[in-house]
């Protein structure tokens, strides 16, 4: 593993972590029209339009559709997610915007109407607190909306604000992508420093205050190393316990996670290399040697605060990528909860949802109640959560991963040793002092394979007990075992 020096926060690394896309998660009115007066006007020439829980949004880009989700709706999701096992939230942003999404900031020091005000902040800071469950925001950080007030007076030529964005040789301010609605904003400045990061009342130190438990910076690798290190002053500055989580999409990340920077990161290397394993875009050998290098380069400590996903909101469900099979989707998540790191969930992949195409479907409202009977709840309103169909067999496989993961110390902390990579078959220990977990998964037919037993697993000399996939015991005494698994299916041994 990777040296390092920064303290990660301790709970950071035992987290059971659940992704809340704010509007479309949960409702805290029985009405769909109940806070029709808060969506009127437009975005960016679309007409605001208050959608049905479980209908299409038709907007381009989502920017104008909304569900009404809110920040009450997801305090009272709560007791839901402590019941699951959940000890981590992260919200999207829930600042002020235009769009369904948020990720175009009107003013960063303004929860959005659509989702409340500070006292419901507050209030669902408190709520999830008393359940043990932290609470990560969103920083959107690298631009603004175009109808930021500092926009606006930026195109209205003052210099002061201009110098606030980022500005090409022409003197034309840079867009997000090409997207005209994202100026991007000068790292450099020391307006935006002030404002966003090093004031005493900035953006980051401010929130920290009213409660949230850390910070995920959208598109983390665009800021740049020195704002990166600005950020982790301020959020360690306001507490040594509060998180600093990344998203990392355009690199491999790892630069990312130096000393003075982030504790962790949006592991989008997991997530894509585990879904071109199972849709067959790679064999098991090379999957592996994705496994081993960012296990061998990731400094150990953030690697473990790295968030596990399978399935994001600017993804396709997993589940959607590989056809609905639930059998490699179980895979997937199998392999989320073993290999080092904090598994995020995606909401409603505990419950089995098929609506995942990337941003045509995966947003949408989820229907509660049962999940793949989307007329049943068209009216929206907020979820019952005592009748959420808790036993189906997504979510009592959740239920069991998470207890899995909690239950045995070497998913947390323990050394990931390989055993075996074939065209369909991978297989890996965890260990650690207290016990030694076997993974063995296996996205092909039925097949025999010889697991290749270190010497530091023999050392111990345990009887491993199959908790998932199977029953019996597994006894790893010899440099070679012969192993039978069945087709699509994961074994978990452990003792």
């Amino acid at each position: 593993m990777a040296e390092y020096k920064d303290k990660t926060p301790d709970w950071a690394k035992n987290s059971i972590g659940y992704l809340c896309f704010v509007d479309s998660f949960a409702s805290s009115v029985p009405d769909p029209q109940g806070k029709k007066g808060i969506y009127t006007g437009d975005a960016y020439g679309e007409k605001i339009t208050r959608l049905k829980w479980h209908e299409k949004d038709p907007t381009l880009h989502h920017n104008s559709g909304f569900y009404g989700g809110d920040l009450k709706g997801a305090a009272y999701a709560s007791g839901y997610l402590k019941e699951l096992g959940v000890d981590l939230v992260y919200l999207t942003p829930i600042f002020k915007a235009l769009s369904n999404h948020k990720y175009d900031t009107l003013d960063h020091m303004a929860i959005d109407p659509h989702f409340g005000d500070i006292n419901d902040f507050r209030e669902m800071i408190k709520t999830f607190h008393s359940k043990g469950i932290k609470v990560i925001i969103d920083g959107v950080f690298n631009h603004t909306s175009s109808e930021h007030e500092w926009y606006k007076k930026a195109k209205a030529g003052d210099l002061k604000h201009k110098a606030m964005y980022q500005v090409n040789a022409e003197g034309y301010v840079m867009v997000w992508n090409g997207i005209e609605t994202l100026p991007v904003l000068n790292q450099e400045n020391p307006d935006v420093i002030e404002y966003f990061y090093s004031g005493s009342n900035s953006v980051v130190k401010y929130w920290l205050k009213q409660g949230a438990d850390g910070w995920r910076l959208d598109v983390a690798e665009r800021l740049g190393a020195k704002t990166l290190e600005r950020i982790r002053v301020a959020v360690k500055e306001t507490g040594e316990d509060k998180l600093l989580i990344g998203e990392v999409v355009e690199t491999y990340g790892k630069e990312c996670l130096a000393d003075g920077r982030l504790d962790g990161v949006m592991n989008y290397v997991f997530r894509g290399t585990t879904a071109n394993f199972l849709t067959g875009k790679i064999d098991g050998a090379n999957y592996m040697a994705e496994l081993v290098k960012m296990y061998s380069e990731y400094p150990e400590e953030k690697l473990r605060a790295s968030w596990n996903l399978v399935s994001t909101h600017d993804t396709n469900r997993l589940l959607y990528d590989v056809g609905n099979d639930e059998g490699l989707f179980k895979i997937a998540s199998a392999l989320q909860f073993t290999y080092p790191g904090s598994p995020m969930i995606y909401f409603g992949d505990e419950l089995g949802t098929t609506k995942g195409q990337k941003e045509e479907e995966n947003r949408m409202g989820l229907d509660w109640e049962v999940v793949n009977s989307y007329e049943k709840h068209s009216a929206g309103g907020p979820m019952e959560w005592g009748k959420v169909n808790r036993y189906n067999s997504f979510h009592e496989f959740y239920k069991h991963m998470i207890w899995i993961r909690k239950t045995f110390g070497a998913l947390k902390d323990g050394a990931f040793i390989e055993s075996y990579a074939g065209e369909n078959v991978v297989a890996y220990f965890r260990q650690n002092n207290e016990n030694t977990v076997l993974v063995v998964v296996n996205k092909g037919n039925d097949a025999s394979v010889k697991l290749n037993i270190p010497e530091a697993v023999m050392s111990q000399s345990r009887q491993l007990k199959c908790i998932y996939g199977g029953n019996g015991y597994f006894k790893p005494d010899r440099g070679t075992i012969e192993f039978y698994i069945g087709g699509k299916n994961a074994y978990i041994f452990a003792g």
